[in-house]
């Protein structure tokens, strides 16, 4: 639902066969949709990909989406522990809402969306016709 949504706004696209949901057509961003919690061993895989693609995307961010995540997070992505760690600059975690505010240059955004989100659903059910 938020892939076709994001996906839509003029100047992103859908990531199709490129591994990542959303993209911008000028390769400057990039997103990732995934839970908050999941296992450390794919944590750091997700991450490790994230950071490799940020090399090849030198002016990109790079953003793994936890979409059940209802909080306002933007955080630098950091994995390891305080003897070794490892982020990259330009590889974030986020929460849904944060990245609604950052592609539509809206802080309420997202919010908007899940206003509207009712009535969408009324209207398409009240066009449905029986088969």
């Amino acid at each position: 639902f938020h892939e076709q949504i994001l996906g839509g706004i003029k100047g992103y696209e859908i990531g199709k066969l490129s591994g990542f949901n959303i993209m911008a057509e000028d390769n400057t961003l990039f997103v990732l949709f995934g839970k908050k919690e999941i296992p450390q061993n794919i944590s750091d895989a997700i991450f490790e990909k994230l950071a490799k693609d940020a090399q090849a995307f030198f002016k990109a961010k790079l953003y793994y989406v936890m979409i059940d995540d209802d909080s306002e997070t933007n955080e630098k992505w950091v994995i390891g522990h305080e003897e070794f760690s490892l982020s990259h600059k330009r590889v974030f975690k986020i929460s849904l809402k944060k990245l609604y505010t950052i592609m539509t240059n809206q802080e309420d955004a997202y919010e908007q969306i899940c206003e509207k989100l009712p009535i969408a659903v009324a209207f398409f059910h009240s066009t449905q016709q029986p088969s």
